[in-house]
Formats: C-alpha cells, structure tokens, sequence
C-alpha cells in the first residue's frame, strides 16, 4: 500500500501516455474528409488510437491494481458485518412496526367500545330520567290525600337517585384506555415509527401492461449477432452499421 499510486502526476509514464491519448483525440477530431488520397492515413491513426487505448487501459488496471486489493480487502471485512447489521435492523425493525400496528388495533377497539359505552350510558340516563319525570307527573296528578302526594314524591325522588346512581355506574363501568405507548417510540439512539411500504411480485406476466416489461438487452444482442440479417424479432427492427475494424 505504501508504494500505490494515488494521482496520475505520481507515475510519469501514465500522464505522458494520457496526455498522448488526448492529443490523438484532438487529431482525429480535426482529421479532413475522408478520399482516397488519405484513407489509408485514417486507418492507420484508428489503428494507433485503438493500441494506445488498450495500452493506457493496461497501465491504468497496472496502477489501480495495488488499491483495489486493499479495497477489496476491507471490503470482504465489513461488508458482511454491514449487510448483517442491517438485514437484523430490518428485521427487528419489523417486529417493532408489527409491535405498533398492533397497538393501534387495540386502541381503535377501545375507542369503539368506549363510544358504545357512551352512548349505552346516555341511553339509559335518558331513560331514567323520563322515569322519573312520569313519576312525578303521576305523583302530582293521581294524589287523592296530602299523605299520598307526599309518598308518591317520595318514590320520584327515589327513582332520580336511581338514575343518578344507574349513570354514576355505567361511567364506571366503561372501558379504561390501555397505557400501552404508541408511536413515535424515541431512544438516545434514534426515534422509531411505524411506516407502511407497498411492494409487489409479478404472478402473470402475460397481464402486465406493456410499458411496465423491460427489453433483456443482453439476450437480443446475442439473438442478432447470431443471426444477423435473418434475424426476425416481433416488434424489433434488425439493421447494421458500418465501422473501421483495425488489426
């Protein structure tokens, strides 16, 4: 590693054969339209600009090679313990989200059964209360002696209390919220909440609209290199293209 090269200006060789490379890239830009009196001037510079590309690609691998196996080295090291870390993270990230779904359910459900019981106590007050509201029209209406009137509101008194007390239990008798924490769960860590990702897997490919498929680049090339002008590809135009192959 002490000897590896770090910039093109530590090796000589290599900013010479660049700066070479440069220099012909600049010659052929300017080179004049191709007739007869210059083709064979034109093939020759393809011919060098080609060697000298795969030379300076040589040199390039020769320089780099020193840093990649160190690369390489402390790459074999801690990529598995990265990929480990985070597949474990994943997955005990999924427990907690699983964890915190849950407890929305259950809170969902207490807050139904807890508006139930609401409306369960308002019902039976109302009725109560009308109760007691028919006692006491009967009280002061069906009273033949001043004893009779004062024992029939005595009895409305009573059936009030009831009501008070029927309510006073029904309130009591309602669901108490769990204290189970729901999100954001925060540590010194790093805070954590539940998010929903959707994902997908193909199940028939012959029903995937068209513009979601991909052309397998690769697997035509070889098809048509094959096959050449016989290639017959649905939906595919097979054509060729001339280029200078130098030796």
């Amino acid at each position: 590693m002490t000897n590896a090269i770090t910039k093109i200006e530590d090796s000589p060789k290599t900013l010479a054969m660049a700066n070479a490379a440069a220099d012909r890239m600049v010659e052929a830009g300017a080179f004049p339209a191709i007739i007869a009196e210059n083709v064979e001037t034109a093939t020759e510079l393809v011919g060098n600009m080609k060697k000298e590309a795969r030379a300076l690609d040589k040199q390039r691998r020769e320089l780099v090679k020193p840093l990649n196996d160190v690369v390489n080295k402390i790459n074999g090291a801690v990529n598995p313990r990265i990929k480990g870390l985070e597949a474990e993270a994943k997955a005990l990230g999924t427990r907690v989200a699983d964890f915190l779904e849950e407890c929305e359910r259950i809170a969902e459900r207490e807050r139904q059964a807890a508006a139930k019981a609401e409306r369960q106590k308002q019902t039976e007050a109302a009725r109560l209360a009308r109760e007691a509201t028919e006692a006491e029209e009967a009280a002061a209406e069906g009273a033949e002696t001043e004893e009779e009137a004062q024992e029939l509101a005595e009895t409305a008194q009573s059936a009030k209390t009831a009501a008070v007390a029927a309510a006073v239990d029904q309130a009591l008798a309602a669901p108490v919220p769990s204290q189970v924490k729901i999100e954001p769960v925060r540590t010194e860590a790093g805070s954590g909440s539940k998010r929903t990702i959707w994902k997908w897997e193909v199940e028939d490919l012959s029903l995937v609209p068209d513009k979601y498929k991909k052309i397998d680049d690769g697997a035509v090339t070889k098809v048509v290199k094959a096959g050449k002008d016989k290639t017959k590809i649905p939906g595919i135009r097979v054509y060729s293209e001339n280029i200078l192959a130098s030796s």
